[in-house]
């Protein structure tokens, strides 16, 4: 009969548990006096199940800095946005088209110069 102090004093040993091979090990590891054995599992849940999100499009991911290139010459605009990418590239886009008396930097690049900025390349930098 063993004391709950020599319980106590005992190290944990840990094996995977396989029906036929843990039970062989655990009987020869028994008569070890300071030693008791602990089972885990091999089929752990995570191997099966895998909750990941799936993966967001360029266009639909927010808080980005941006970077659109002139399809003409080397200039580019870089612009941080804390809205979705897609909804502040429309924007830009239907700027241009606009007749306002403010003028956005890509707006007037297109006015003065006649070039166009390549909408279907735009590049994420940094997101947050």
């Amino acid at each position: 009969m063993t004391t709950k102090e020599d319980n106590n004093n005992k190290k944990f040993f840990c094996i995977p548990f396989i029906p036929t091979i843990s039970k062989k090990i655990s009987i020869v590891l028994k008569n070890v006096p300071f030693l008791r054995i602990a089972y885990r599992g091999i089929n752990k849940l995570n191997r099966f199940i895998k909750v990941q999100k799936d993966v967001l499009l360029q266009s639909s991911q927010s808080n980005v800095v941006y970077k659109i290139d002139c399809k003409d010459c080397d200039a580019s605009y870089v612009e941080q946005t804390s809205r979705c990418l897609k909804t502040r590239i429309s924007e830009h886009r239907n700027h241009i088209n606009r007749n306002t008396i403010q003028h956005s930097v890509i707006t007037q690049h297109r006015m003065d110069l006649f070039h166009y900025f390549n909408w279907d390349n735009v590049h994420i930098l940094d997101n947050e």
